[in-house]
């Protein structure tokens, strides 16, 4: 199950449609284990992951999103394997760090999405605040403390992010991480003058 966190999203990466509708709050913790509850009365299945990468930024609401996954995790709540539960961010540093503190193995994903600060900084305003090096650095703390592998999400834009510069910057952090790489070639929105690469150029990055 894939959940969100606020409705709508501060971030406002500039390839991502939820940015452009604005942010009109953040959820509570009941109101986000609720939508796990909701899902599973549709399915009529109990879950097997869930996945904090819905609308919006996870970690910008740490403490209703912990207390979800608490509740989410414990035997006396929904009993799923802290191992089965991922969250992630596009790049609050304090808050990757502040995670590694807790007890509970979950899964750690990044929103990379460029792989220097040139790149980040023009798609991600987020960088400019945490830049790569400050995330790189949270990541490795995080994977000290946890020992986990840590997954990188990687969309592809055309002309944007998908140069050899980029594929050389990024091959380099994923040996310095030791991580997953999901490349994700771009779904192109209205309004958005952004477009998806070709299936040849996703193969030469791939």
């Amino acid at each position: 199950y894939c959940v969100s966190t606020p409705v709508g999203c501060p971030v406002k990466c500039t390839f991502c449609a939820t940015g452009y509708g604005g942010f009109q709050g953040q959820l509570s913790a009941g109101e986000i284990v609720d939508q796990v509850l909701q899902m599973r009365s549709l399915t009529g299945q109990p879950p097997t992951n869930v996945v904090f990468m819905g609308m919006g930024e996870p970690l910008a609401n740490y403490a209703a999103i912990t207390g979800a996954i608490r509740t989410l995790n414990a035997p006396w709540g929904m009993g799923i394997s802290a191992r089965k539960i991922t969250v992630s961010t596009s790049g609050l540093a304090p808050q990757i760090r502040r995670l590694a503190g807790t007890s509970q193995q979950y899964h750690l994903a990044i929103s990379l999405h460029g792989a220097t600060d040139a790149v980040r900084d023009q798609i991600m305003p987020v960088n400019r605040k945490y830049p790569l090096e400050e995330l790189i650095s949270a990541c490795e703390a995080y994977q000290q403390a946890k020992g986990r592998m840590i997954w990188v999400e990687y969309i592809l834009i055309d002309g944007v992010n998908t140069g050899s510069e980029q594929v050389e910057a990024l091959s380099g952090l994923a040996k310095r991480l030791q991580c997953k790489v999901n490349l994700i070639p771009y779904n192109p929105v209205d309004g958005i003058e952004l477009k998806r690469p070709s299936d040849a150029t996703v193969g030469r990055f791939r």
